[in-house]
Order: structure tokens, then C-alpha cells, then sequence
């Protein structure tokens, strides 16, 4: 009780649990930490390849659907010489080529002097000039260097579709140039491809064009509203210009969903877009998820038998020097003759022996003690007994002595009456009294 008292008094055991617990939990957790560390490195890397696979793939169908329109626009051009033929020879071809490839909106022939020879529409010409003069601008110009011409998206004022003129050069026979026939692609045929290609089970993917403005995705009504996505991480790399993410160096944020997700992108090229490919962040790290679950109640398990591990040991250690403390509080307390039982073959089973020693030689010394102190208690009792009998005997004899002086003075005083009685009876023959002579 008197321990338990003491200021900022704490359990030995409990302290010793406590000790335990925490560096068993530290090294615990520190070795846990580090595996997790690696897996995620691992998972990390593993997902940024097959991110960067799939983006890749799926870069390759977009570029390959990009490809086919202009080389489906190139054979056309090359198939009869479409710079030499009729005026009606090249607008039945436009039309057969019209007809048979949905994505074109609109097709144009143009001479050297961008002067048009021929056109096919599946609109009204109330654009068809518009058409022309886009056709004779920059992809006039790049094709008449004899190059594929691939202009950048703009987009329909009355739909909002995503639109794309591509021009290649018509040559003769002698590959000179000639001609430049030069097509409206309607890119709204590039979303059913877009929206197929998967990556794992639920991620997607998008394309964006320079300026960071979505032309392909699964919900047609953001492509439609021109939705700019710059605001994403990813898509602000492209935009800005950044390198594609290389293998195990895979972006994770926000994805066009707003969850967090794990999202790579491969530009094209040409055009100058970028397909992304995003997915979920549970589903690219859910074989880390199931391992940090396991990990985790595998580290509750071990914490719980640290914690009866701690308790044992903590009573191991502290139950003697408690069994010790409790010792020093009975001999604090007067008793002498409890021995203490410490059957220990160390520091502590010395100390215990220390103690019992050091107990009987103090209960010993105790007994000594009581027994010279009831020795003297009995020698003062005799001693007080005899003085007391000798105090008795005193005041009997000065008793008999007081009883014999005052007989004695009353046989005086008897006599002496008695002279002085005589001496009256004889005081008239002149003698003197007897007892004046005494006295």
C-alpha cells in the first residue's frame, strides 16, 4: 500500500509489457512496412507496363483507323489517275468513295491552283465553300509538298461532332504533282473503337487532341460538349508537351471519372493526339490490396501473441522483484520471519537470498533484542520488588519506633507528672522540684 502511495507510481509488469509490446510492434511494423513497400514498387511497376501495353495498343487502333481513312482517300486518288480523267470520271469516283466510306462528310479535288475540280457531299452546300477553303489552306500546302496532310480537329457548329480534314497528293505518272483531294473525316466513327478497347475490367480510355480537348469516349455527350480535360494530371503532361510515362513510372490521380485511378498515355504523332487509358486504383493494386489484407491480420495475430508474450515475460522478470518488494514492505512492517520464495539461478535469485539472509540475521537480532530487553524488564521487577519489600520492612521498624518514642515520651511525661505532684505536696518545705533540675 505504502509503494502504491509513491507519486507517479507504475506497474513494474505493466512498464514491462508496455516496453515489450512497443519493440516487438516496432520491428513488426518496420518489417511490414518495408514488405509493403516492395510489393507496391513491384505492383507499381507491373501495372505501369501493362498500362503503358494497353495505351500503346490502343494508340496503335486509333493511328490504324487514322491510317486506313488515308490510305482508302490515296488509293482513290491513285486508282485512275483522278487528275487526268473527266470532270465526270472525278466526281463519279468522289461519290463512289462517298458512298462507301461513312467517316468522309465531305470530299474535295483541287488543282494547283487550288482551283476545285470536283466535290461530293453528304450535307448541303451550305458549307461546301467553308470546306474548300479549310482543303486549300495548310492541307493544300503539306500535300502539294507530297506529303499526307492530317489538319487539326474543329468541330461542327450544329452537332458538335469532331471533325478532321486529311489531304493527299495526286500525282502523275511521272510522280509529279497534280492534285490534292482532300477529305472532311467525321471522327464520331472513331468512338465505337474507342469505347471497345478495354483495359482490365473496368478502366477506359479517351483520346485528346493538343489542346487537351476530348474527341473520343465512351460518353458521347462529353465529346460533344467540347469538355477540356487539362485539369487532369495526365492529360496536362500531354498538353504541356511531357514525355509518355516509361514503365513503372505510371501517373496516379484523378481520373475523367473523378475517382483516383492509375493512367498512362501514348501520343500518335501524327495526328497530334494522345490516346489515354486509365483504371480504377482498387483494380490495378487489388493482389496488393488482398496481400496488405492478409498482411494486416496476420499483424493483429502477432501484436495479440507479442502482447501474452510481453505479459509472461514482464511477470517472469517482475514477479520476483515484486515477490521483493512486498518482502521489504513486511520488514518494514515488523515481520521478520517471512522467508521469501525465489527459486531463481540468477541476480535476482542472489538478492533473494540476500534478503532472507539478511532477514534472519535481523530477526535473530530482534530476539536478542526482545530477550535481553524481558531480562531486564525482570531484573527491574526484582529489583523494584526488593525495594519494595525493603521499603515495607523500613516503614515498619520507623513505625515500631515511632509507637516506642511516643511510649517513651508518655512514660516521661507520666513521671514527670508525677515529680511535679510530689513536688507540690512537698513545695512547702522549701525543697525544689525535681523536674525543673531535668528539664
Amino acid at each position: 500500500m505504502a509503494t502504491k502511495e509513491i507519486k507517479g507510481f507504475r506497474s513494474l509488469a505493466v512498464t514491462l509489457t508496455t516496453a515489450f509490446l512497443a519493440v516487438a510492434s516496432a520491428i513488426l511494423l518496420a518489417a511490414v512496412g518495408l514488405e509493403l513497400g516492395v510489393n507496391f514498387q513491384s505492383q507499381h511497376e507491373s501495372v505501369a507496363r501493362q498500362q503503358q501495353l494497353i495505351a500503346q495498343a490502343a494508340a496503335d487502333e486509333v493511328k490504324g483507323f487514322i491510317q486506313e481513312k488515308v490510305s482508302e482517300l490515296g488509293a482513290a486518288g491513285r486508282l485512275r489517275d483522278l487528275a487526268a480523267v473527266s470532270p465526270a470520271q472525278q466526281q463519279l469516283t468522289l461519290d463512289k468513295l462517298l458512298g462507301l466510306e461513312p467517316a468522309f462528310r465531305r470530299l474535295i479535288l483541287l488543282d494547283k491552283q487550288k482551283q476545285a475540280l470536283a466535290s461530293s457531299s453528304r450535307l448541303s452546300t451550305a458549307g461546301s465553300g467553308r470546306f474548300a477553303a479549310e482543303a486549300g489552306g495548310d492541307p493544300f500546302l503539306n500535300a502539294s509538298q507530297q506529303a499526307v496532310s492530317l489538319g487539326s480537329v474543329h468541330y461542327d457548329d450544329i452537332t458538335g461532332e469532331p471533325l478532321m480534314t486529311i489531304a493527299v497528293p495526286i500525282t502523275d505518272i511521272f510522280n509529279d504533282f497534280q492534285a490534292v483531294l482532300a477529305a472532311e473525316l467525321n471522327l464520331k466513327f472513331m468512338w465505337d473503337l474507342v469505347d471497345k478497347i478495354k483495359a482490365g475490367k473496368t478502366g477506359l480510355a479517351y483520346v485528346v487532341n493538343r489542346q487537351g480537348e476530348l474527341i473520343a469516349f465512351g460518353d458521347i455527350s462529353r465529346v460533344l460538349a467540347r469538355e477540356n480535360l487539362t485539369r487532369l494530371n495526365t492529360v496536362n503532361r500531354f498538353v504541356k508537351g511531357a514525355l509518355s510515362p516509361a514503365a513503372g513510372q505510371a501517373n496516379i490521380s484523378r481520373g475523367i471519372k473523378g475517382n483516383l485511378v492509375v493512367a498512362s498515355y501514348v501520343p500518335l504523332g501524327a495526328p497530334d493526339w494522345a490516346v489515354v487509358v486509365e483504371l480504377p486504383l482498387a483494380e490495378a493494386y487489388q493482389p496488393l490490396i488482398g496481400s496488405l489484407l492478409i498482411t494486416l491480420a496476420s499483424v493483429i495475430v502477432l501484436l495479440i501473441l507479442s502482447a501474452a508474450v510481453a505479459s509472461y515475460l514482464s511477470k517472469k522478470i517482475a514477479g520476483p522483484i515484486i515477490k521483493l518488494s512486498g518482502a521489504a514492505a513486511r520488514i518494514g512492517g515488523g515481520n521478520w520471519d517471512a522467508p521469501i520464495d525465489i527459486a531463481a539461478g540468477d541476480e535476482i535469485g542472489e538478492l533473494a537470498e540476500s534478503f532472507n539472509q539478511m532477514t534472519a540475521r535481523l530477526a535473530t537480532a530482534q530476539r536478542e533484542l526482545t530477550g535481553h530487553a524481558r531480562s531486564l524488564e525482570q531484573k527491574v521487577a526484582e529489583r523494584t520488588a526488593e525495594l519494595e519489600q525493603a521499603k515495607t520492612v523500613l516503614e515498619q521498624k520507623v513505625s515500631e519506633l515511632e509507637q516506642f518514642y511516643q511510649a517513651a515520651i508518655g512514660r516521661e511525661l507520666q513521671l514527670i507528672e508525677r515529680e511535679k505532684e510530689i513536688d507540690d505536696l512537698l513545695g512547702e518545705s522549701g525543697r525544689p522540684p525535681k523536674y525543673h533540675n531535668q528539664v
